[in-house]
């Protein structure tokens, strides 16, 4: 037999929610190693889905709730093999969330700082120039792994360095609620330089200080404006 737990939610607004309870063992168990400590406050790491205990916690509901939620179609998951337990995509989560007009819980928010790199030789030397402008570089050893790593992670940033990966990102990006504030495809034709169906086309290497600059004029400590991309 499940013994209750009881973990009060503090919503955002300042206000405990009475119904934040919830007795799944198994939620709360995975709930408990997946939370990490971020200046004295636990929050839940960055990963691709959430348990309904979770989700509950965010919401300051009980995880039954957050199951009829799901039953009815409110929520987007799917079931693990075996016992069937629920996972909630992190992408779907945040949807239900401004859908329903309810706040989105800052650990969810997509990493500002997060800058996905694809390019067959130059990632090294992107990942340098992108750490210089104050995001925290990824690069990716294949495409496969860009698209793996872009569904993991809430970047901010991507840049590539072919079509196909140009493509595969928007493919990746379809129907989702949410994009990247910065995409970059670097070109080899000189004196390039447009924006086209969001992406910034810059030439390299003749067009390194226009990298700089997008870089900068996006990093997340930037006081500019830049709106979405």
């Amino acid at each position: 037999m499940t013994n209750a737990v009881t973990r009060p939610f503090l919503c955002r607004n300042g206000f405990n929610s009475p119904d934040a309870n919830y007795t799944d063992n198994d939620e709360v168990m995975g709930l408990a190693h997946q939370v990490k400590t971020v200046n004295g406050m636990r929050t839940v790491s960055d990963k691709s889905a959430l348990t309904t205990g979770e989700v509950a916690r965010f919401c300051g509901v009980n995880f039954r709730t957050v199951i009829r939620w799901i039953e009815r179609g409110h929520l987007e998951a799917y079931k693990l093999p075996g016992r069937g337990d629920n996972r909630i995509p992190v992408t779907d989560f945040v949807s239900f969330l401004e859908k329903n007009q309810m706040p989105v819980p800052e650990e969810l928010l997509p990493q500002r700082s997060m800058l996905l790199l694809w390019s067959e030789s130059r990632g090294g030397e992107l990942a340098a120039i992108g750490r210089c402008a104050g995001w925290e570089p990824l690069v990716a050893s294949s495409e496969l792994q860009l698209g793996y790593l872009l569904g993991v992670h809430q970047s901010a940033g991507v840049i590539v360095d072919t079509p196909a990966a140009q493509e595969s990102i928007d493919r990746l990006l379809v129907g989702k609620n949410r994009g990247l504030e910065l995409r970059i495809r670097l070109c080899h034709q000189p004196e390039v330089e447009k924006v086209c169906a969001g992406w910034h086309i810059v030439s390299w290497p003749s067009g390194q200080q226009v990298l700089v600059n997008l870089l900068s004029e996006f990093s997340p400590g930037s006081s500019v404006d830049n709106g979405s991309v």
